[in-house]
């Protein structure tokens, strides 16, 4: 079932912020709500803070938080009837982790570059992570124009950071869903 655009905003509208109300400090500023980044596109609406990306992507609401311990993601995502729970780890110099039988592999990180290279399901895919500007590690509202073999599209993190770790999070979760709801 997919949702209108509209629908899609306001259903990951009220995700965030039930999810954000749930885990934050009673007497949150508006400074920290400004933290929040914007990713948009045809298929996904998506806020990244804090290394949390919430919204949804193809009409499935998602939410992920880093590992506690190590690196990764822990991603809850809300199909028809049904919440489920996926985890992405680094290991071995990659990141791994599956979403609804779709195996996401990213095997190439190179920070300095801004690349990242690996396969979704069995589909290959390439990442280049472009921003005008940089703090420390992180790239300052990034672009992220990926490459696959029958397609190539791009989608930009306004108003927010991410270092090439975080990015490949972005990325594992957005391609993997896409894949998973048969988008790619």
């Amino acid at each position: 079932m997919r949702f209108s655009k509209f629908s899609s905003l306001i259903a990951g509208f009220i995700f965030l912020m039930t999810s954000y109300t749930a885990m934050s400090e009673p007497n949150i500023g508006a400074d920290e709500l400004s933290a929040f980044g914007n990713i948009n596109s045809d298929n996904f609406s998506l806020y990244y803070s804090d290394d949390t990306l919430s919204g949804q992507i193809n009409g499935v609401l998602v939410f992920g938080t880093p590992l506690e311990t190590g690196s990764g993601i822990t991603l809850q995502y809300r199909m028809p009837g049904q919440t489920l729970k996926s985890t992405f780890k680094v290991a071995g110099g990659k990141l791994t982790g599956t979403i609804k039988n779709v195996t996401v592999n990213i095997t190439k990180f190179n920070g300095n570059a801004g690349t990242l290279e690996g396969t979704v399901g069995d589909i290959s895919f390439k990442v280049a992570i472009t921003s005008q500007t940089t703090s420390g590690e992180e790239y300052v509202n990034p672009r992220f124009d990926v490459t696959l073999p029958n397609r190539s599209f791009s989608f930009q993190l306004d108003g927010g950071q991410a270092c090439i770790t975080c990015s490949s999070r972005i990325i594992a979760v957005v391609l993997g869903m896409l894949k998973a709801t048969d988008d790619l």
